[in-house]
């Protein structure tokens, strides 16, 4: 990136509804070469303003979805095994005995 472009850039970011005049005369540069820069911008609402999000704001945010707490659960399960005489063939049974949840 050129000197020219970063005074630009620096300048339309700091103003952001600044005309393509304004920006041309406070950077010393012409009018085309702004509207060749903004015209790279592709996104149209690029002139509202916005709120600076800093690292510990992100980290804030993200911990309320990290340290959500999740409900614990037991669950006690009885597994016997029956066998069948003529045939030999093993059954598997299981049985929920219990069940408890907590926060």
């Amino acid at each position: 990136m050129s000197n020219k472009e970063e005074r630009v850039w620096r300048y339309l970011v700091q103003h952001r509804n600044a005309d393509y005049a304004d920006v041309a005369e406070a950077c010393g540069v012409d009018i085309a070469f702004v509207k060749g820069l903004v015209g790279r911008i592709g996104s149209d609402n690029w002139r509202e303003e916005t709120t600076a999000w800093s690292r510990a704001k992100v980290l804030d945010t993200a911990k309320e979805y990290v340290t959500k707490i999740v409900p614990q659960i037991t669950v006690q399960w009885k597994i016997t095994f029956r066998l069948s005489q003529p045939t030999g063939t093993r059954t598997l049974v299981s049985t929920l005995l219990n069940r408890r949840t907590w926060q």
